[in-house]
């Protein structure tokens, strides 16, 4: 990954744990005690954000696969499309409460 994503390899290894549900990454990804609400470090636009980078990432390399194996990436390219679109509204939603957030009188 390193030579294909050189400016976020850290940013796949990290979404790359938590898209996959690796307990260790999900457990050092949870900020709270229990009994409080939940947060993550880093924050759920961090994380999705890093998903995206991973979802594209995979893309990415089932297309080179496919390309060298002389196959039709096509339809499992058409789930990391899809993958990255279920992200998108969640993404836009944080970034609308953010924006409020930081709008709001103190």
């Amino acid at each position: 990954m390193s030579e294909l994503l050189p400016d976020s390899p850290s940013w796949y290894n990290l979404s790359s744990g938590i898209t996959h549900s690796y307990f260790w990454m999900l457990r050092d990804a949870v900020a709270s005690a229990g009994g409080e609400p939940l947060a993550m470090t880093p924050n759920l636009m961090e994380v999705a954000a890093a998903a995206q980078c991973a979802i594209s990432a995979s893309g990415l390399i089932i297309a080179r696969c496919a390309a060298y194996n002389r196959h039709d990436p096509e339809a499992h390219l058409q789930r990391t499309r899809q993958r990255r679109a279920s992200l998108d509204p969640h993404m836009r939603r944080l970034a609308a409460a953010q924006r409020v957030r930081r709008s709001a009188p103190f």
